[in-house]
């Protein structure tokens, strides 16, 4: 069995045999997936009728829009060189300045 994200091929195949009435059980061996994977992709893209291109553009879309959002702002850019000037080391900024113990000068 496969552990990695369906392909733009198994959704089409999956959005196909679904239509022609084809049990998640019964998609799962030709694919080399297990029941459950399909079964959950059916449910979570499937509100009345699966469509494989709208289920792909919607993955890409939540897996492009996840991860970390990062600690940087635009005023701590712009802090950053006066503290270099005060010859603050970069751990010193990151223990102070990040932790909110300073304010921006």
């Amino acid at each position: 069995m496969s552990d990695t994200h369906l392909t733009p091929f198994e959704r089409s195949r999956l959005e196909t045999l679904s239509k022609l009435g084809h049990s998640t059980r019964q998609i799962a061996k030709p694919l080399n997936r297990h029941h459950s994977t399909l079964a959950r992709e059916l449910k979570r893209h499937g509100s009345g009728e699966y469509r494989a291109e709208h289920a792909g553009s919607s993955y890409e879309a939540k897996r492009f829009s996840c991860g970390s959002k990062g600690k940087k702002s635009a005023e701590l850019i712009q802090c950053i060189p006066s503290y270099l000037r005060l010859t603050w080391s970069p751990e010193q900024m990151a223990e102070t300045i990040l932790k909110g113990q300073v304010s921006f000068p």
